[in-house]
């Protein structure tokens, strides 16, 4: 598994806007906040990418080509550059309909994660 930074960012702001709102309550999200960290930035197998500027520069193209925001593009140049540098399977999961239509149109696999059941998710991963 591999994220961006700014992925586990986006991730930590939707657990707090839960929270925020009542939908998560204390002990939830700092369990889930834990289980985050846990997951993405001590686990030894899961791999934070880098997007530095010059990834950023590339990714213009990605926006006007996809009229997708800045972040989007530079998140998805980052995983095309990861697809492209390994022989595994590579799957883009993100709720952005824009996001994943601009992926799949460059070659990415893509699921949102809020059109497919709970209960697929696992088939759609492997």
């Amino acid at each position: 598994m591999v994220a961006t930074a700014w992925g586990y960012a986006e991730t930590y702001s939707i657990l707090l806007r839960k929270r925020n709102s009542g939908v998560l309550d204390a002990a939830s999200f700092a369990a889930s906040l834990n289980a985050l960290r846990t997951e993405v930035i001590l686990d030894p197998d899961f791999e934070v990418l880098a997007i530095d500027n010059a990834l950023i520069f590339s990714s213009l193209s990605l926006m006007q080509s996809h009229s997708i925001n800045s972040a989007d593009a530079a998140i998805l140049t980052t995983y095309l550059r990861f697809q492209r540098a390994t022989s595994k399977p590579c799957l883009l999961i993100a709720s952005d309909r824009r996001l994943n239509r601009a992926a799949e149109a460059e070659g990415l696999k893509s699921l949102n994660p809020e059109e497919v059941a709970a209960g697929d998710i696992p088939g759609w991963v492997s």
